[in-house]
């Protein structure tokens, strides 16, 4: 498991040409947006329809919403 921290589906998605699995930094961003900062919850649809043209893999890809290399927005 490949860990990119880059909110860029271009940038994080090019590790996949070397690792099978990474962190999905881009969508982590995109649900802190959403949920952290009320964006519009559209704003998921739009990353997920991204990622799928982006990545190889996107079943491959490490989901999570909270980690401890980032300040925690559910508290």
């Amino acid at each position: 498991m490949g860990e990119a921290f880059n909110g860029d589906p271009n940038i994080v998605g090019d590790y996949q040409n070397y690792l099978t699995a990474v962190f999905n930094y881009p969508m982590f961003y995109t649900i802190r947006d959403v949920f952290g900062s009320q964006s519009s919850m559209y704003n998921l649809r739009v990353r997920y329809d991204e990622e799928d043209s982006v990545f190889k893999d996107v079943n491959a890809l490490g989901l999570f919403f909270d980690n401890h290399d980032n300040p925690r927005f559910l508290d």
